[in-house]
Parts: C-alpha cells; sequence; structure tokens
C-alpha cells in the first residue's frame, strides 16, 4: 500500500467517520449533558489508547516539547467540541455540517499568514463565494423561522476556527511528533478538561444521577462508543497522519466529503429537513470550495 493510496483512505475514512459523528451528537444531547459527553467520550479514547500501547499495537511514548501539544489540543479538542457541541443544540446537523465546508477557505486565509502561502485573487473570489452561501443560508434561516439561532451559527464559526488553526499549527510541529503522540496527547488534554467540568457541573447541581441513565440507555452508550473510538481516535488519526504528509490546504479539501455525509445522514437518519435555499447554499460553498482549492495548487 503505498503513501498517496494511505492519505487518500485516511482522508476518506476520517470524513465519513466525522460526517456520521453530528448524528451520533445529536442523539446523545437528547439524553445527557454536553459536558457529560465531551468527558466519556475523551476518557474512553484515552482508555482506548493505553490499551492499545500495552498490547504494543501503538507507541505513545516520548511526548518532548508538551507545551507544544497542549497549546494545539486547548484549540482543538478542547475548544472545537465546546463550541461544536453548542452549535449542534442550537441547529440541526444538516446545517452543522454545511457550516464544516467552510475549513478549507478558512484554512486558505490562516496559511496566508503562517504558512506564508499567499492565495491569488481568483482563490479570494472563490472564498468570498463560499461565504456568500453560509450568509444566505443564514437568513433564509432566521427569516423562514427555522429552529436556529444565531448563538448556534456564531458557536459554529468559531469552533470551525479553531479547528482550522490547529490543523496549520499541526503542520508546524508534524516533523516533531509522530500522529500517534499527537492524538493521544490531544485525547488526554481533552478527557482530563471535559473530566473536570463535568465535575464541577455535578456538583453545582447535586445530579449524580446521570451516571445511571447512561448506562441504561442503549443509544447513549452507542454514541459514546462510537464518539469515543472511531470519532476521538481513529478519525483524529487519519487527520493527524494526512497532515503529516500533505499540506494544510490539502488535507482540508476533505471537508467537502464530511459535508456531503452530514448532510445525507441527518437527512436519512433523523428526518431533518433540508430547503432549497440550503442547497442553494451548499452549492455556493461547494463551488467556493473547489475553487479555492482547484487554483490553489496552480
Amino acid at each position: 500500500m503505498n503513501d498517496k493510496f494511505k492519505i487518500h483512505l485516511s482522508g476518506v475514512g476520517k470524513s465519513i467517520i466525522y460526517g456520521m459523528s453530528f448524528v451520533f451528537i445529536k442523539i446523545a444531547l437528547k439524553n445527557i449533558s454536553i459536558f457529560s459527553l465531551l468527558g466519556l467520550r475523551f476518557t474512553l479514547a484515552v482508555l482506548l489508547m493505553i490499551g492499545m500501547h500495552f498490547l504494543k499495537l501503538i507507541d505513545i511514548n516520548g511526548q518532548k516539547n508538551i507545551l507544544d501539544l497542549i497549546k494545539l489540543s486547548i484549540l482543538y479538542p478542547v475548544l472545537y467540541f465546546i463550541f461544536e457541541t453548542i452549535g449542534l443544540k442550537y441547529t440541526s446537523s444538516t446545517q452543522a455540517g454545511i457550516m464544516m465546508a467552510l475549513i478549507p477557505v478558512i484554512v486558505a486565509i490562516f496559511s496566508t499568514f503562517i504558512l506564508k502561502e499567499k492565495p491569488n485573487k481568483i482563490e479570494i473570489g472563490f472564498i468570498l463565494i463560499s461565504i456568500s452561501g453560509i450568509l444566505f443560508i443564514t437568513i433564509m434561516n432566521q427569516s423562514g423561522n427555522e429552529r436556529t439561532s444565531c448563538l448556534g451559527f456564531i458557536a459554529l464559526l468559531i469552533a470551525i476556527i479553531c479547528l482550522a488553526l490547529h490543523n496549520v499549527m499541526v503542520r508546524k510541529i508534524s516533523d516533531k511528533f509522530s500522529p500517534t503522540r499527537i492524538t493521544f496527547s490531544m485525547m488526554c488534554v481533552s478527557a482530563i478538561s471535559f473530566d473536570l467540568i463535568f465535575v464541577v457541573e455535578k456538583l453545582i447541581n447535586k445530579d449524580f444521577q446521570q451516571f445511571i441513565k447512561i448506562i441504561t440507555n442503549t443509544e447513549v452508550v452507542l454514541s459514546i462508543l462510537y464518539l469515543g473510538v472511531l470519532s476521538s481516535v481513529i478519525g483524529t488519526f487519519f487527520s493527524n497522519y494526512m497532515l503529516s504528509k500533505v499540506t494544510a490546504n490539502q488535507a482540508s479539501v476533505y471537508a467537502n466529503l464530511t459535508t456531503v455525509i452530514t448532510i445525507i445522514a441527518g437527512v436519512v437518519l433523523l428526518n431533518e429537513n433540508f430547503h432549497w435555499y440550503e442547497f442553494v447554499g451548499t452549492v455556493l460553498i461547494i463551488i467556493g470550495i473547489w475553487g479555492t482549492n482547484y487554483y490553489g495548487n496552480k
């Protein structure tokens, strides 16, 4: 299996896993709190990776310059998942998937300032086309009285910015750390952060009965298993592997597929509506993303 095939396999695998994760987040949040979900998914991810290490399936030793990894982990998953989960609470998974399509565009913007990869005039034009798609959907959703809110869109936008900045920064340290070590550090920082918030939340509310609700609810258990094992560990590893092999802009193009998977999953599995203006906005976003990446490689 050559490197090029591995890169494409990682990109497709990551996109499918991440695209489906929106559905499982929505299902879990019907039964448990945001920080219960985040704490459990990343704790499970850490335990899984430690187990894989002892079985000699992966190597997570040799963590040096840990500060660089902590900075990355705060951006993603910590800040990203806080804002993504809040956003999903106030928007549909379909709308969230459309918003995620902006990731390649924002990565291109950050690459200009951090990696000194300046977009040409054609790229800038396509970036504006993508942004117009998001604005069109937002305005139409508000005028159509859809169950959405500015808070939801703002939260998702912040999440996207955190992820885009993280992807660019990973490129800068990919020569220092392996994808496995980056993934493990991300899971550890996230588990500690969200578990602390979870405990404080329960102490304040004096509500520790949610553990019973979790272990007795099949939907919640399956959602946590999917998010902890597939999304947090395997999906994140695929992403870090790609970023160690290709540029941030090239890796981010797979967000297009993530968007398509999310929209299909939301409509088919959650029976969410998909309106004409969301289709128009999606087309504008995809055109903008295609142009940004196509002409960025010229």
